[in-house]
């Protein structure tokens, strides 16, 4: 088992309950909050300081495989995983 999802089972072990997820795209962000001191801890499902983020990512490979935003729709619903909107897919197609 990795250390980042080590860490992240004992953060789960302590602060329980989950009081927000906010998605950016592929990309995650959920809040915990310890029950008994009510402190809030911010979990990310990767790193900001990444050269290449998880969304800017996708959209690369799908580009360079001829595809554009259905075909990153059908390959992440194949997946189970939520895909990014059309306006995100187009934010990142714009910068690449």
């Amino acid at each position: 088992m990795g250390a980042e999802l080590s860490v992240f089972l004992t953060l789960l072990a302590t602060f329980k309950h989950l009081t927000l997820m906010t998605r950016y795209g592929l990309r995650s962000c959920f809040i915990f909050k310890c029950k008994m001191c009510n402190v809030e801890l911010p979990v990310n499902t990767e790193k900001d300081s990444q050269e290449m983020d998880v969304n800017r990512g996708a959209v690369c490979v799908t580009m360079c495989t001829g595809g554009g935003q259905a075909q990153l729709e059908e390959m992440t619903s194949a997946m189970n995983i939520p895909t990014m909107s059309a306006k995100t897919f187009r934010k990142y197609h714009d910068d690449v």
